[in-house]
């Protein structure tokens, strides 16, 4: 049974290329166009794109390499990313080829289908836990983060908010000089300045 997205595979290069002209002439994207002629599942559509592109090959090469490949060297793998709790949507591949498009990733090989169903979940499962962990983490470090940036704003404008200590001894010195002939307001209070010697008034809050 083909895995899901797959159909029956292209019997050769020449039946690949009249499907894919075929495709084409409907007005599909190169990616569904390959996917419709070539019959291989979406994981294995990815792996002719990879060699098309990075191996130089065009599509019929490339299809033919990854079916003769899918013929003759089927053994089941497992693939893992590297570090995938940091990538959202993530996830543990099966193949039944070696894949040049995951080179970067941990890859496993089973002599059975069944020990490399057994060994997906298991590391599926333990993948999701990870992602998990790692949201929770990281969204409690934003918010910690969070919380920190909006001390340290108000500690900036309680700073910013402070009166200099030499103007606070002044206003003190002059409120226990004049405060018998100060004026009182709502928020200040005005009364002479004793180091003015034009006699001036000063405001304090």
């Amino acid at each position: 049974k083909p895995p899901p997205g797959a159909g029956p595979v292209a019997s050769g290069v020449d039946r690949f290329r009249e499907r894919l002209e075929e495709a084409k002439r409907e007005g599909v994207d190169d990616r569904v166009a390959v996917r419709i002629a070539s019959g291989l599942s979406p994981l294995l559509v990815e792996e002719v794109f990879r060699r098309h592109s990075a191996e130089g090959l065009s599509l019929e090469e490339a299809f033919e390499a990854v079916a003769n490949q899918l013929t003759t060297q089927s053994v089941p793998f497992l693939f893992r990313p590297v570090r995938g709790f940091r990538t959202p949507g993530s996830r543990c591949l099966l193949s039944p080829i070696a894949l040049r498009s995951r080179s970067g990733w941990k890859e496993s090989r089973y002599s059975s289908f069944n020990d490399a169903a057994s060994d997906f979940f298991h590391h599926s499962a333990r993948l999701r836990g990870e992602q998990r962990r790692y949201r929770e983490t990281r969204t409690a470090i934003r918010h910690r983060l969070k919380k920190q940036g909006q001390r340290l704003e108000r500690l900036r404008r309680d700073k910013e908010s402070l009166v200099a200590p030499d103007l606070l001894r002044r206003w003190g010195e002059l409120l226990l000089a004049g405060h018998r002939d100060a004026e009182r307001s709502e928020d200040e209070v005005e009364l002479p300045d004793i180091y003015d010697p034009a006699g001036s008034r000063v405001r304090v809050p």
